[in-house]
């Protein structure tokens, strides 16, 4: 019984106790018996059995912490996306899986940025580039393949902690407008190339599911428009990106890179799937070039560095994006890295609570009801306003050029061949 309940200890933390640790002092009654009275036990119990008892207890606890690291380092390979989503809630869905995409930022623009009147004011010429694609319009563009980062070995980033990322009051980054950012456009573009997009309830952002659950907008601007028999709902509003946030130094450092280093990659890369939510068809396009990496089991694994989690929003981002795996870089409000903690998609889930996660659930299906009833059949942009009292969301209508689609012209010659 002594030596069991030393054995118990062996994973905790060792407190000094008179100059021992609680270890020893466990240990001490064990000890201090004669060396042939230590296996002493009652007349009913062989020596035998009590030796195999306190083996069998030492083997618990040894696998016990072998499956705590496994769980930690290596995520249960059935946590797939697909199959973990509908943990959140049964009206979430996987339908249809259709790849990444990539952009190109080194493409050279037509004409500056503040001469555009809206993410629709896109050539051809600067599509093409933007898409890589190769052939004619009119016989349908041929996209290049494209995938996102490599995952860095984990174990030999944790070598290297707990490690200071750069802090700086000056900015160093662009804004998120053409062409480092594509055109509402690009990934229907990429999509059509896959699926055909006419059985299509709503298109949306990365960001956008987070708005419809909550109901904050975090000082965004979202354009909602229609378009075929689909509903466009995409961020509008510029935002900076800077290069040497502790995010996207803790992503460069987990993908191989070198933290410090502002290599800036040359292109975007999205990941395009179709989920069913409630009873809409919802293709979303959410950009993994510099937040996610294929793992060695090749789940897109969501990369996140902050003091504390926000949950929700970590939630929403990797069901957009299609993680199946979250790692989380623990920092001081002093940018200092002092851990990196993995978690599984339905641990990401767990964190919120069944009711909540069923709250939230309804309320993406009551917005995207609601929107689609406010737009009707109207083809002008509109604005996504503040949730009213009644917690429903409005639209405030906009001028024409402020649509999500180039010209008419150019918009029926790269979507004439879809009817896969």
């Amino acid at each position: 019984r002594d030596l069991a309940q030393a054995i118990s200890l062996k994973c905790e933390p060792q407190r000094e106790v008179h100059g021992r640790t609680h270890l020893q002092n466990s240990l001490r009654p064990w000890l201090a018996r004669p060396r042939a009275a230590r296996w002493d036990r009652p007349v009913a119990m062989a020596p035998a059995k009590s030796y195999v008892i306190w083996v069998a207890v030492a083997c618990i606890h040894v696998a016990l912490a072998v499956r705590h690291v496994d769980t930690e380092e290596a995520p249960r390979r059935g946590n797939d996306f697909s199959g973990a989503v509908k943990v959140f809630d049964k009206r979430f869905g996987l339908e249809q899986d259709l790849g990444f995409y990539m952009w190109q930022t080194n493409c050279t623009v037509s004409k500056p940025y503040r001469e555009r009147v809206g993410r629709g004011d896109v050539g051809a010429d600067e599509l093409r580039c933007g898409l890589g694609a190769q052939g004619g319009i009119r016989s349908g563009w041929r996209l290049p393949k494209a995938s996102p980062a490599r995952l860095a070995k984990i174990g030999e980033v944790r070598k290297s902690l707990p490690m200071t990322f750069i802090r700086t009051k000056s900015f160093v980054g662009f804004r998120s407008r053409l062409p480092y950012r594509p055109p509402a456009v690009a990934p229907l573009v990429a999509a059509s190339k896959r699926t055909n997009i006419s059985d299509l309830d709503f298109f949306i952002g990365g960001s956008a599911l987070y708005a419809l659950a909550t109901g904050h907008l975090d000082r965004s601007s979202y354009t909602v428009q229609r378009w075929r028999n689909m509903v466009m709902i995409q961020q509008t509003s510029d935002y900076l990106i800077h290069l040497l946030n502790k995010n996207f130094q803790f992503e460069r450092l987990l993908t191989g890179r070198s933290p410090n280093k502002l290599d800036g990659s040359k292109t975007h890369v999205e990941h395009l799937q179709v989920l069913r939510i409630g009873k809409f068809k919802v293709l979303i396009a959410a950009g993994v070039s510099c937040v996610d990496a294929l793992d060695g089991s090749g789940r897109l694994v969501e990369l996140k560095a902050s003091t504390k989690p926000d949950w929700t929003k970590t939630t929403f981002r990797m069901i957009s994006s299609g993680s199946g795996r979250l790692l989380f870089g623990n920092t001081t409000r002093y940018a200092k890295l002092i851990g990196i903690d993995a978690y599984s998609l339905d641990q990401v889930f767990g964190m919120i609570s069944k009711d909540d996660r069923r709250l939230l659930t309804s309320n993406i299906t009551a917005s995207l009801n609601t929107i689609r009833q406010l737009v009707g059949n109207k083809n002008i942009p509109f604005e996504l306003g503040k949730w009213n009292k009644k917690g429903s969301p409005t639209l405030l209508p906009l001028d024409r050029n402020n649509s999500l689609l180039p010209g008419v012209t150019l918009v029926r010659k790269l979507f004439a061949n879809n009817s896969k």
